[in-house]
């Protein structure tokens, strides 16, 4: 936890964020902001079996610290 508040602290007052994204949540308290999101589709170019490319994602993101808890929805189109 101590390289955790060491790295929080070296990034306060910046213009810098500090972005680490992970299954688990490994920062704990030292987060000043706790996001949990989930995938719930993806849009896919080309055959099965065959090299796909993504097209579009829909994503639901909760956010969990600080409270009170927000819900949002983001959807990137296909272009």
């Amino acid at each position: 936890m101590t390289s955790w508040f060491r790295l929080r602290r070296a990034v306060e007052h910046t213009p810098t964020v500090l972005l680490v994204v992970e299954l688990q949540p490994h920062a704990k308290t030292c987060a000043s902001l706790t996001l949990e999101m989930r995938r719930e589709g993806a849009g896919w170019f080309g055959a099965p079996g065959c090299s796909r490319l993504l097209r579009g994602i829909r994503v639901h993101v909760d956010r969990r610290k600080p409270v009170p808890a927000i819900a949002a929805s983001f959807e990137s189109p296909a272009r």
